[in-house]
């Protein structure tokens, strides 16, 4: 792309590859991407530099009036996920769209960012997707109930995820009642908050006794008195955690009281007759449930889990109680009642784990990059997959057709995913509205115009299509956000420096110009293996066109890394 060229960043900024450029290479910036399944989340970017020198250049106008610049083989995400080059795009091609606006979390609320994921027909708060990306690399706190997604420098559009952290509901409240104290001081803004205080009573004159009726009902509800119950519950733990000096002195104080006899025979009175009894399952599984929280609460304490492991290590590095817990492993194994213990997806989850770690994430990478340097490895792999296919294919000449066999019956299987028909439903019929919507004045379109215009073999009725959506109106803005197109394109005479990013995980990232684009891989070829199965994509939604009748689905590959039909 050409220097000029802006990307849309996490923090609510927009820069161009000239000024990322400026970076450190190794400066991470958050910018969006589109993820395996098909959602846009946040994703890493890095390292904006010149690709290519004097390079010629492709000029594409977008249906929104955007101009972009870039070189004739970049490549544009189409809706369905995969990739075209620019120098192929036609005006029948949908692309992979980022459509944004702001709403509030609940109403009344100041609003934030939201973008529309194309794949769930609906919109999605970013600072959500920030925390999303903190819990993946094992940088967001636990919390066992509600919690707050906290913008750290109180600019609710810095979505970054390094500027997103999970807090409790009252200590969040309290975080912005010092933030409010400090800003209290300014006279601008006591005048400020007064105006908007007072304009926003006086547009909503009933907002008071709305909330007095709310409040009132609140407290009639158990529910929430028990709510709220646990919530003083934990304010008060944390109050004397923080204040040892006062539970000391209620300490002493019920001491001094248990020393007085009237005391004393009150309590006797009052506990007389309570006899101990079984735990029922249910407080049975409280308790198992506090203890388990214990545990974890004293694993999340890095000085005891240190000790614990030091004395582990410790304990391993004698060569005698390694070899007696390798014998114990194969002994346990051997037993079937022992491997029960472990689903199938145990060690998979395991692996996965490990994955998490970025320093295991970026060893294997920086491995397997200068690996496909080595134009030996690159003809021994291509070697050994070709041997691996042609053995298999000997020892079994049916295997495609247990193979096509075992995936028939998974994708009815898969099919029967209440969240994942939705997803799939929920873009055929925002692909149809956005068809409506390009071939008819937006005035026309109505609930009698759906019907008479769709494919009954391939659209679902009205009544169906309701059931993915709240309303008619909602399908129709999921018809505006399917997708983008390009009006014009033209090849231009100058030559000039080309720039490009690099994406880790996702490999590809939104434009301000509204489109997602592949990212720079140096040294990758376009035809690596991992590349196939997206190419794939065309004729795995060839097989969707039954998808009314409930007979085509898609599955985890091999390695659970894609998913296909």
């Amino acid at each position: 792309f050409t220097g000029d060229t802006k990307i849309t960043l996490a923090d609510g900024s927009e820069k161009s590859f000239v000024e990322l450029a400026k970076l450190p290479p190794d400066q991470v910036f958050y910018v969006y991407s589109v993820n395996k399944k098909g959602n846009i989340v946040i994703g890493a970017g890095c390292h904006s530099r010149i690709t290519r020198k004097n390079a010629e250049l492709l000029e594409l106008t977008l249906d929104n009036g955007s101009i972009i610049r870039c070189t004739a083989d970049h490549r544009f995400m189409l809706r369905d996920g995969s990739y075209k080059e620019a120098q192929n795009l036609t005006s029948e091609d949908s692309l992979m769209p980022g459509y944004f606006d702001a709403a509030p979390v609940k109403t009344g609320l100041n609003k934030y960012l939201r973008i529309f994921q194309p794949n769930l027909g609906k919109y999605e708060f970013v600072h959500y997707l920030a925390d999303q990306f903190n819990e993946a690399k094992g940088q967001a706190k636990s919390f066992n109930g509600a919690f707050v997604r906290h913008h750290k420098d109180f600019n609710r559009w810095n979505n970054n995820p390094s500027n997103i952290e999970r807090m409790d509901f009252i200590d969040h409240l309290h975080l912005h009642a010092k933030q409010i104290q400090y800003l209290w001081k300014d006279d601008n803004f006591r005048a400020a908050q007064k105006q908007g205080v007072q304009r926003y009573y006086a547009e909503n004159p009933d907002v008071l006794e709305q909330r007095r009726v709310r409040f009132i009902a609140q407290n009639k509800s158990p529910t929430f008195r028990r709510k709220n119950g646990q919530r003083l519950s934990q304010k008060m733990q944390r109050y004397y955690a923080q204040h040892p000096d006062a539970a000391k002195a209620i300490s002493q104080r019920m001491k001094t009281l248990w020393q007085d006899t009237d005391y004393q025979a009150k309590m006797r009175k009052a506990l007389k007759g309570l006899n101990k009894r079984p735990l029922s399952p249910t407080e049975q599984a409280r308790v198992t449930k506090i203890i388990s929280q214990k545990s974890r609460a004293m694993w999340s304490d890095t000085k005891k889990r240190k000790a614990i492991s030091t004395a582990i290590k410790q304990a391993l590095s004698d060569s005698s109680v390694r070899e007696k817990l390798r014998h114990n492993a194969q002994r346990l194994w051997q037993t079937p009642e022992y491997r029960a213990k472990f689903s199938q997806s145990h060690f998979s989850l395991m692996a996965k784990k490990a994955w998490e770690n970025p320093q295991n994430y970026h060893l294997h990478r920086n491995k397997i990059a200068n690996q496909w340097q080595d134009v030996g490895f690159r003809q021994a792999q291509k070697k050994g997959v070709k041997a691996s296919n042609f053995r298999r294919m000997h020892e079994n000449p049916n295997m495609m057709k247990q193979l096509s066999a075992q995936a028939q019956k998974a994708l009815r299987n898969n099919w029967r995913d209440p969240e994942y028909k939705t997803q799939i439903m929920r873009q055929k019929i925002a692909g149809y509205m956005q068809r409506l919507i390009n071939t008819f004045p937006l005035q026309e379109i109505t609930p009698e115009l759906y019907e008479t215009q769709r494919n009954p073999n391939w659209i679902p009725c009205l009544s169906k299509a309701l059931c993915y959506f709240s309303n008619f109106q909602q399908m129709l803005e999921a018809g505006r956000n399917y997708n983008h197109r390009i009006i014009t394109k033209r090849y231009l005479s100058e030559l000039v420096d080309t720039y490009d990013i690099t994406v880790s995980e996702h490999h590809n990232f939104l434009l301000s110009a509204g489109v997602f684009v592949h990212n720079s891989v140096d040294g990758d070829s376009p035809a690596a293996m991992r590349y196939t199965e997206i190419r794939l994509a065309r004729i795995a939604h060839e097989l969707l066109t039954d998808l009314d009748q409930d007979t085509v689905d898609f599955i985890p590959n091999y390695d659970e890394s894609e998913r296909e039909p």
